[in-house]
């Protein structure tokens, strides 16, 4: 129960949907962690699909809690850890596809010429760098338990992202969940991807292709087990991510 309760949005509208029976209790559940984010000036509400599941018996009935969610007109909904098998049947009620594959990219500074860039994870130290909306990002999202954030400042830019660690056929990999800036993050890659390794001892990064302009000359298309997915009528996919998700927690 614990894993439910997200730090932000203090007036949640609820967590998600259940199926009930009388004599067998809880036989599904469909878990949503809600958000209001910053997107072009303008506040959104999100809600993001944590975790859906039917026990077998019961698994004809699968749609009724998805169906729930998606009567909430006023949000945008994402999905960041559905396999394909369940980003069929979103996609089949009228979700959309942000990224269908990743980036694989070796973690190490591939940089020809020396960059003078300064590496921080200390979040005390993060925090006196970045704006105000990337502290109350932080503020809202509090402890983490398993992602990290990693900014790279060159005394007058910076770049924050924030990556976590998964394991992948027996492979660890640094997984990116936020970049501050795309541009940045793409031309000082080589510094974020050697502080992963330094921090994880991760030796392989993989990247949604959203969150760089271009893809890197290094980096390798594979296929996403999980593809991210979204259905709003208002916010451009480009703009979305793994923020005030699952993957936060």
């Amino acid at each position: 129960m614990e894993w439910l309760r997200y730090p932000w949005l203090q007036d949640k509208p609820d967590y998600g949907f259940a199926l009930v029976r009388p004599e067998e209790g809880i036989v599904g559940v469909l878990i949503a962690f809600y958000s209001d984010q910053c997107i072009d000036g303008e506040t959104e509400r999100f809600c993001n699909l944590a975790h859906w599941c039917v026990v077998q018996k019961y698994r004809n009935e699968s749609l009724r809690p998805m169906r729930a969610l998606m009567a909430r007109k006023d949000v945008t909904l994402t999905g960041f850890s559905s396999i394909r098998r369940v980003v069929a049947v979103t996609k089949g009620l009228g979700w959309d596809t942000i990224d269908d594959y990743a980036l694989m990219m070796p973690n190490i500074n591939f940089a020809i010429f020396g960059q003078s860039l300064k590496v921080i994870s200390d979040i005390d130290e993060i925090i006196e760098i970045v704006d105000d909306r990337h502290r109350q990002i932080i503020h809202d999202h509090g402890p983490l338990a398993s992602a990290r954030y990693t900014l790279l400042t060159d005394g007058s830019d910076w770049c924050l992202s924030v990556h976590k660690v998964e394991m992948r056929k027996r492979v660890r990999f640094a997984v990116v969940i936020y970049a501050s800036d795309r541009h940045l993050f793409h031309r000082w890659l080589g510094g974020f991807l050697a502080a992963y390794r330094r921090a994880d001892g991760c030796w392989l990064t993989l990247c949604q292709p959203r969150y760089l302009p271009t893809r890197p000359i290094m980096a390798l298309k594979v296929s996403e087990p999980r593809p991210h997915v979204y259905k709003s009528k208002r916010v451009d996919p480009a703009k979305i991510t793994g923020l005030y998700s699952e993957l936060m927690r």
